[in-house]
C-alpha cells in the first residue's frame, strides 16, 4: 500500500509541473515598424511580456493592417514559436522577406 501511495503522489506531482501554453504580442511599431507574436509555455511568454518596453503588450495577435509580411521562428529548447511581423511604414514585402534570414517568411 505504501508503494501505491508513493506512486500516486509522484504522478500527481508530474501533473502539476505541466506548463500551460499561452500567446501574446509585443507591439513596437511606433519605434521600428515591428510587432512580435509569441506562443509557448506561460513562463516563457511571460518573460517576453515583462520585457516588452518600449512596446505595448497584448494578449492578442499583432494587428494585420499595413502588415507586409512576417518571419516565423521556433526555439525548440524553450518550446517557443515567435513571428516577427513587419509593417509598411518602414518595410516592403521584399525588404521584410530579406530581413527574414533565420526563419520562414510568412506573406
Amino acid at each position: 500500500m505504501r508503494i501505491v501511495t508513493t506512486l500516486l503522489l509522484l504522478f500527481a506531482a508530474c501533473g502539476d509541473s505541466a506548463q500551460t501554453t499561452t500567446s501574446g504580442s509585443c507591439d513596437t511599431r511606433t519605434v521600428n515598424s515591428v510587432c512580435i507574436e509569441y506562443a509557448g509555455p506561460r513562463s516563457v511568454v511571460d518573460t517576453y511580456k515583462n520585457s516588452c518596453a518600449p512596446g505595448t503588450w497584448s494578449d492578442a495577435t499583432c494587428p494585420t493592417a499595413s502588415r507586409v509580411g512576417g518571419c516565423k521562428m521556433t526555439d525548440a529548447g524553450l518550446m517557443l514559436t515567435y513571428t516577427q511581423q513587419y509593417y509598411g511604414s518602414t518595410f516592403t514585402a521584399s525588404s521584410a522577406m530579406g530581413a527574414c534570414t533565420k526563419g520562414t517568411f510568412v506573406p
